[in-house]
């Protein structure tokens, strides 16, 4: 049954492609918002003919990203970087693409957004991810009051970046370790399965009640 339109920004990373087929299954056309949308060809085969389509968005493009909204009844920005590169750093994409995400979707009356933040966003944080995670929930707070704002720890899956990576290492080192010293003290790990929040966009274009608290539980999703 059809749904609606929904755009997901970043939508070919790893909690985006399980986004994306959970949307597909349920009726939605999609459109995944990416810098190169030739390497998210490989999402196309999870819907049927010409229902997910990726499109080319820079955040640095007010005008890119207008065109990536306009016209769904939904959207999902799920950008983040774990390291910088050039102008892909912390700022131009957790802090002001989410922002201008958010503004262009209140301008364009999209009242259905979830963001994707993390479980240590914080303004007052030390680390510079944390903080521009933190400033992108106020702008999209600011933009959208009802908006969706999802705050995981550590997501693992098949084609996750954080055990993979240690697989990695620990095949070429054989006395590789990963000391979990840390997680009794200010680190928190949430090893969970796929939810569906009550408040998702996921289940109806005008479902936006806010779900920050539920985030804040520590849920995740299988994904980025």
């Amino acid at each position: 049954m059809a749904q609606g339109t929904v755009t997901i920004f970043g939508g070919s990373g790893f909690i985006g492609r399980y986004i994306v087929e959970r949307l597909a299954d349920q009726g939605w056309t999609i459109r995944v918002a990416v810098r190169r949308p030739q390497r998210a060809q490989f999402l196309k085969p999870l819907g049927n003919v010409g229902q997910i389509v990726p499109i080319p968005c820079d955040l640095n493009s007010s005008a890119a990203i207008r065109s990536a909204l306009e016209g769904v009844d939904a959207a999902i920005n799920l950008v983040g970087i774990m390291q910088e590169s050039g102008s892909q750093n912390f700022s131009n994409l957790q802090s002001q693409g989410a922002r201008l995400i958010a503004e262009t979707a209140a301008e364009l009356g999209i009242g259905a957004f979830v963001q994707m933040s993390a479980i240590g966003a914080s303004e007052e944080s030390g680390s510079e991810y944390a903080r521009t995670k933190a400033a992108g929930e106020e702008a999209v707070r600011k933009a959208l009051p009802d908006a969706v704002i999802l705050r995981p720890s550590v997501v693992f899956g098949p084609e996750d970046d954080f055990f993979n990576r240690f697989a990695v290492m620990a095949r070429l080192s054989p006395s590789c370790r990963l000391s979990v010293a840390d997680i009794q003290g200010s680190s928190r790990f949430t090893w969970a399965t796929w939810p569906t929040p009550p408040c998702s966009p996921c289940r109806s274009p005008s479902a936006t009640e806010n779900s920050t608290n539920w985030a804040d539980q520590g849920s995740t999703a299988s994904g980025n």
